[in-house]
């Protein structure tokens, strides 16, 4: 899945979820991971935060798609080769995860 950044001043360059990330890392390790809320956090997020875990990674939150247990989604992306990776995708009810550089309504 390919789609245009909603934050192209943050991250400048399409975000991509590769089959392999989706049926090689997502669905083993958090099966309970809708497709349609990761596309939800790529397509439309409410906020980007740096990543407080992996330099240079961005997390993108969307606060509409959650769980069972009401955590929500939360989709890291890390930029490689001109293109912005999606390298896992998580439902948490974590309240920080780095400093948000982008809200909705942002440019």
């Amino acid at each position: 899945m390919r789609v245009v950044s909603p934050a192209l001043s943050v991250t400048t360059a399409d975000i991509v979820l590769h089959r392999h990330t989706w049926y090689g890392h997502i669905k083993p390790n958090h099966g309970d991971v809708s497709l349609r809320h990761v596309r939800e956090a790529l397509n439309d997020p409410c906020e980007i935060a740096e990543s407080k875990t992996v330099a240079g990674d961005y997390i993108l939150l969307n606060h509409n798609a959650h769980n069972v247990q009401g955590r929500t989604i939360r989709v890291p992306i890390r930029l490689d080769g001109g293109t912005n990776i999606v390298t896992s995708a998580y439902y948490t009810d974590a309240t920080y995860h780095g400093t948000v550089v982008w809200k909705r309504g942002d440019v």
